[in-house]
C-alpha cells in the first residue's frame, strides 16, 4: 500500500519563486514612480530658486529705486549673476549668485543673456526662462509689470 504524506507547512520551490517574481515586478515598478517623483521635486525646486532669486533683485531694484542687471548663463550648469551695483545686497566686490542645484536641469532663455528689473515703477524686462528636465518642463515668466510667475508642463 502507498501512502501519502501530507504537507503541513512551508512552500514548495515554484511557489517560492512565483512570490518573488511579483514582489521584483512591483519593487521595479515603485522605482520607476519613485526616480519620476525625484525627479519632479528637482524641477520643482529649480524653478522656485530662480524665480525667488528674480523676485529678490526685483524687490531690492524697487526699493533703492534703480535697475537691477542679471546675467544669464544657459545649459545644464546655468547660473543668474546679479551685475549691477548695489542690486543683490551682497557685500563690495562680490555679486550674487544662482547655480544650477541639479545637473540634469537645463535652462533656456528667451530674451538675451541679461534680465533688466527695473526700480522705477516695478516694471521688467519681458523673458521667459525655460528650465527642462527628465519629469518635464516648467516655464518662468517675467512679464514687463514685473510680475514672475511659473507655467508647469509635464513630460508627454
Amino acid at each position: 500500500m502507498k501512502t501519502t504524506a501530507v504537507r503541513t507547512q512551508g512552500f514548495t520551490l515554484p511557489e517560492a519563486l512565483i512570490c518573488l517574481a511579483i514582489i521584483a515586478m512591483t519593487i521595479l515598478m515603485a522605482l520607476n514612480g519613485w526616480r519620476h517623483l525625484q525627479h519632479h521635486a528637482q524641477l520643482a525646486e529649480a524653478a522656485d530658486r530662480l524665480a525667488d532669486f528674480m523676485q529678490r533683485h526685483q524687490l531690492q531694484a524697487t526699493r533703492i529705486n534703480q535697475n537691477c542687471q542679471l546675467r544669464v548663463n544657459q545649459g545644464y550648469g546655468w547660473s543668474l549673476i546679479g551685475v549691477s551695483a548695489n542690486c543683490d545686497g551682497a557685500p563690495a566686490g562680490s555679486s550674487a549668485r544662482l547655480h544650477s542645484p541639479y545637473a540634469n536641469i537645463k535652462l533656456e532663455s528667451s530674451a538675451s543673456d541679461r534680465l533688466t528689473l527695473a526700480g522705477l515703477r516695478s516694471t521688467a524686462t519681458p523673458a521667459s526662462l525655460l528650465l527642462t528636465g527628465p519629469s518635464g518642463r516648467i516655464t518662468i515668466i517675467l512679464s514687463g509689470g514685473g510680475r514672475i510667475r511659473s507655467v508647469v508642463e509635464p513630460a508627454g
